[in-house]
């Protein structure tokens, strides 16, 4: 009987349990879920602070109790738009019984199947996503009062967060409404665990960005536990982040590389790992861009296998970024230093950086003619519109201990360099130049047709080299060059700048001598022999002495005082020089001991015509004219008189 009973008792048990799941299983469908669905959309408006719709709904007890849901959409916060927020497939909620039964609802898990969510930056900075569950108008669009600050950005309601959270298959879309730009991710997976009491809350997130030859990215790491204070900025993170084959496609919405005049193809590999609080963190990293071809205007090249590499560290917050290293390896070339930014919605950049040897030949394209260096280099630059200028401010120095360019080298480079609304520009500017120094500054204006000015001053520099570097003539000059020049230009090219130079100076070569400069070798063949007839040999190929100062102005260089100094024999000249026709017109007067002779040089540069004693008749002609027609009334003749002696 006993037996008998145990197996009674056990059917009962069992009939019963069986009953138990069988209702489990059926009361779902007993229950209308979709006469509810309506509260719950209500509910979960009120407790997100943004309306939410959802389409067909059931409730579910096994394997916990919770509910499923299809089409489910979050709205926008209206300050930000109208589109939705969050857009779903579907949905599975799972809440714990005990806290329920207490009249309490606390989600355990959610799963969001297919999810499309958008993130917007507002005007202010202000994140979309920070107003969930704000019991308070939006603050997005609400101007500043003048004379107080800004609140601060509401924190994230995070009692919303379930203990657990995934969504598979998802889309991501980041929009800063400022900046007009867009990135967007897809195959979006994301795992949030969130942890009890002190324990923090951890992130695994994975994502493709792009269509052909995409890039993967991965964020991995901790972020908790929550600040009693709910300040986001407090919040402590310690976070991953890894992109892979990040191409130069994934960011044209954000950066319009061909408008600054940057041509790039290839793949880099980005590394960033950060630790401490949203507010200050201190961030490590790495960029990796060997694989990527750089072109900046004609000039600059990296070719893709050629060593590119970026690290960093320092620390990062909410709205400065400081770098206390900064370390870049270009093609054999390294710099070290610092780096600051603030105001990334505007960003101010302070640098500091410095390179042991830097060898532009390396990465500018060799010279293709017997053109000047300069020349080429000029034309070669970028021309971005200032239009599409980032709206960037950046100040600091760059100090190189060698720096090579052409058959140039400058050593002891010291300069701050700065960039406003831009204007690059160079300041307190310091080297040594081919035996002597250089000293100064200057500026370019960038645009369709950039402005340059400079101001700078040459002392105790052998010209040889700095010629034959600079501007290849097909004469020489060797000596010992003080030159200041202050000038300023516009143009797309040197023969622009040439035509619209404004400015003057001073120039001084001592121990001189001159080879193969046809107006000097035409003026001597000329003069030669009339002075030898008085017993005095000139020779104009070498000098002691050579001063005399300059204007710039329409094209033109001229001088009234330039003075060559041979013994106690002197060559004055004055007159001017065509910087881009190469035209000559110069009054010359030779003194000797034994007497004086002038000349006049015109033409050319390389057809030079040299008329002894034109010079004195032009004058006494000008005289005698200004005498019988008054003041300007020989201008025409005296012009007439300048057209007969041309060649």
């Amino acid at each position: 009987m006993a037996g008998r009973g145990l197996k009674i008792g056990v059917a009962v048990v069992g009939g019963a349990l069986l009953l138990i799941l069988l209702l489990l299983l059926l009361l779902p469908s007993l229950i209308p879920a979709d006469r509810y669905r309506a509260l719950i959309a209500a509910q979960a408006s009120e407790a997100l602070g943004r309306p939410v719709s959802l389409g067909a709904a059931r409730l579910t007890f096994l394997p916990g109790l919770g509910a499923e849901a299809t089409d489910l959409s979050i709205g926008e916060d209206p300050a930000f738009g109208r589109e939705p927020f969050l857009r779903a497939k579907a949905v599975q909620v799972r809440v714990a019984l005990v806290p329920l039964l207490t009249g309490r609802v606390e989600v355990t898990r959610a799963i969001i199947e297919a999810p499309r969510l958008t993130l917007l930056r507002g005007p202010r900075g202000l994140w979309n996503v920070t107003t969930l569950g704000a019991d308070r108008p939006s603050t997005a669009a609400r101007p500043a009062q003048p004379g107080r600050p800004e609140p601060p950005a509401p924190a994230i309601a995070l009692p919303l967060l379930p203990s657990r959270l995934d969504l598979t298959g998802g889309a991501l879309v980041i929009r800063d409404l400022e900046r007009r730009s867009t990135v967007a991710l897809r195959d979006l997976e994301v795992s949030l665990r969130q942890g009890e009491g002190p324990r923090p809350t951890s992130l695994r997130v994975r994502a493709t960005l792009g269509e052909q030859r995409a890039a993967s990215l991965s964020l991995s790491g901790d972020a908790g536990p929550w600040p009693a204070t709910a300040d986001l900025k407090a919040l402590p993170v310690s976070l991953e982040l890894k992109a892979r084959r990040l191409s130069p496609d994934h960011i044209a919405s954000l950066v319009d590389l061909a408008a600054l005049g940057v041509s790039a193809a290839g793949a880099a590999d980005l590394d960033v790992r950060l630790s401490g609080t949203v507010g200050a963190a201190k961030v490590e990293g790495s960029l990796d861009f060997g694989a990527l071809a750089l072109r900046l205007g004609q000039g600059f090249r990296k070719g893709a296998g050629e060593p590119g590499r970026l690290t960093l560290l320092g620390s990062v917050g909410t709205d400065r970024l400081d770098l206390a290293r900064l370390e870049v390896l270009l093609k054999g070339a390294e710099f070290r230093g610092s780096l600051s930014v603030e105001r990334f919605a505007a960003p101010r950049v302070e640098f500091d950086l410095a390179s042991p040897a830097l060898d532009l030949n390396r990465f500018l394209a060799p010279p293709t003619t017997r053109a000047a260096l300069l020349a080429e280099a000029w034309a070669a630059a970028p021309r971005p519109a200032t239009a599409v200028l980032p709206a960037v401010t950046a100040a600091g120095r760059l100090r190189v201990d060698r720096l090579t360019y052409g058959d140039l080298s400058l050593r002891g480079l010291s300069a701050r360099l700065g960039f406003q609304g831009g204007r690059l520009t160079a300041s307190e500017l310091s080297a040594g130049l081919e035996g002597g120094t250089i000293q100064g500054g200057g500026g370019v204006c960038l645009g369709a047709v950039p402005e340059a000015n400079v101001n700078v001053t040459l002392r105790g520099i052998q010209t040889g080299p700095v010629l034959r570097a600079l501007v290849k003539p097909d004469w020489s000059l060797e000596g010992t060059l003080g030159l200041h020049l202050k000038a300023t230009g516009r143009g797309d090219s040197i023969e622009g700048l040439l035509k619209t130079a404004e400015g003057g100076g001073q120039v001084a070569v001592e121990n001189g001598r001159l080879k193969g400069y046809r107006p000097a070798e035409r003026l001597e063949e000329a003069l030669g022999p009339l002075l030898a007839a008085r017993g005095i040999q000139l020779k104009l190929d070498r000098f002691e002495q050579l001063t005399g100062t300059y204007t710039l102005g329409g094209g033109v260089l001229r001088t009234a005082d330039l003075l060559l100094v041979q013994g106690e024999n002197q060559v004055a000249a004055s007159g001017k020089y065509g910087l881009v026709d190469r035209s000559v017109d110069f009054d010359v007067v030779a003194r000797t001991a034994r007497g004086t002779i002038d000349a006049k040089v015109l033409g050319t540069s390389d057809r030079p015509r040299v008329l002894p004693g034109a010079g004195a008749i032009q004058k006494k002609l000008g005289r005698e004219l200004e005498k019988r027609l008054g003041p300007g009334g020989a201008v025409p003749l005296q012009d007439l008189f300048r057209q007969l002696l041309k060649p």
